[in-house]
């Protein structure tokens, strides 16, 4: 609080004293005079200046010595490597024995096999639901067979793998074939069209006349026509096809 109230004092007191000799302004004097005299005597700068601890000085005095024993190696050349620990022949990589190589990572061993197939979620079934012949989630059945099929049947094979479907009615509506993988269908009229989605490896054999195939989103798909089916439209879509 005292160094506070000494300031405040010191700021009162210049205040006064710039209204008394600066009324307004500085004011310099005419011809000027030599800045000298006006300037008190220097302090002694010699006096001023307090001597250096003894130990403060002697601390650099080592650095030399350091720097002298760096450049002092460096100067050996070639014998510098001296020291160096001899790599032998036995710790070098190429000669170290094959099951000390960590870097070697050794494949899981199992005993299921690499592709397994896949397990499908739906049962089997090959019927006649009202006017729709059902085939689904057949595999490998080679055989099947539609020995009686009328012009409003309609079939629909869903998700059968490797699998060859017969159609021996002379006449059905029409033919939705869907998710199918390396299965073959054989008919000989469809009155309607023809539709294949999602199919792979699928080959259809139409032995009589159909308007129109639909093929979407399917690879390596081999159509096979007759003589009176050269006409029909096929419309494809995403898809690899074949047609003979």
């Amino acid at each position: 609080m005292g160094w506070i109230n000494s300031v405040k004092e010191f700021f009162a007191e210049l205040i006064e004293f710039i209204r008394k000799h600066h009324t307004t302004g500085l004011s310099w004097k005419n011809g000027g005079a030599d800045a000298s005299t006006f300037v008190g005597a220097a302090p002694a700068a010699a006096a001023a200046v307090a001597p250096k601890p003894a130990a403060a000085a002697a601390k650099p005095a080592a650095a030399p010595a350091v720097g002298a024993a760096l450049f002092s190696e460096l100067n050996k050349g070639t014998a510098i490597s001296s020291g160096l620990k001899k790599v032998t022949n036995d710790m070098k990589t190429k000669n170290r024995d094959p099951n000390e190589k960590s870097a070697v990572v050794k494949a899981p061993t199992s005993s299921a096999p690499s592709r397994a197939k896949p397990v499908k979620r739906g049962t089997p079934k090959f019927a006649l639901e009202g006017n729709k012949w059902v085939c689904e989630f057949q595999d490998d059945a080679k055989n099947l067979c539609i020995e009686e099929s009328e012009p409003k049947h309609t079939v629909y094979l869903y998700k059968n793998d490797n699998t060859v479907l017969n159609i021996k009615g002379q006449k059905i509506n029409s033919i939705c074939i869907d998710s199918c993988n390396k299965c073959g269908v054989v008919f000989n009229n469809a009155i309607a069209v023809v539709e294949i989605v999602n199919c792979n490896g699928l080959e259809i054999q139409c032995q009589g006349k159909v308007p129109a195939f639909a093929i979407d989103k399917c690879s390596s798909i081999q159509v096979i026509l007759s003589k009176d089916c050269l006409d029909a439209e096929i419309v494809t879509s995403k898809s690899v096809r074949q047609i003979a």
